[in-house]
């Protein structure tokens, strides 16, 4: 009687402690290579540099503690079947070329992929590998004239992103030239 009495109060002790919700802890990190863009009111003399892109491609893996929600992984299916990228995921990656471009003493990576897997030994921990080109800018200096020709042949002066090569006579260009 005394074992079925303890079997019992076990039984309903790990059913209690087992069904009530656990205690979430939640940290913040955030790093990042280019986060807001200088704003000022009044005009800024427009600067061009080189990048120096680095000739081999390299591979940098970055582990992140991550808790993921049932909620989580609903929405980065439904942005991935939607052809969309997850806010979730997307903030992975950030980080994980944040660390890269620090660990190679780089400005911008130059045509990065990701690879995201969870860790083969790690629970609660995805490894986010990063491949690219580490690159950096050199040479700062004011735009030229030829610069600024060269920026609305490529960029185009249309409204609706028109990159035609030839300019309109009827459209009026940010750059006094």
């Amino acid at each position: 009687m005394k074992k079925t009495l303890f079997f019992a109060a076990v039984s309903l002790l790990t059913v209690v402690f087992t069904s009530c919700e656990s205690a979430y802890t939640y940290t913040y990190r955030e790093s990042t290579a280019r986060y807001m863009e200088l704003m000022r009111t009044g005009f800024i003399k427009p600067v061009t540099a080189e990048m120096e892109v680095q000739a081999e491609r390299i591979e940098y893996s970055v582990e992140l503690e991550v808790e993921i929600s049932e909620k989580d992984i609903k929405e980065i299916m439904s942005a991935n079947n939607s052809g969309k990228e997850s806010s979730i995921v997307l903030g992975w990656k950030k980080e994980a070329l944040a660390q890269t471009a620090k660990h190679f003493h780089a400005d911008d990576m130059v045509a990065p992929m990701f690879e995201i897997a969870p860790h083969p030994k790690k629970e609660g921990v995805l490894v986010v590998t990063v491949t690219g080109y580490p690159a950096v800018y050199k040479n700062f200096r004011t735009i030229t004239k030829d610069d600024a020709e060269m920026i609305l042949k490529f960029y185009g002066h249309g409204d609706k992103g028109d990159s035609s090569a030839e300019p309109s006579s009827n459209k009026k260009s940010i750059f006094k030239l």
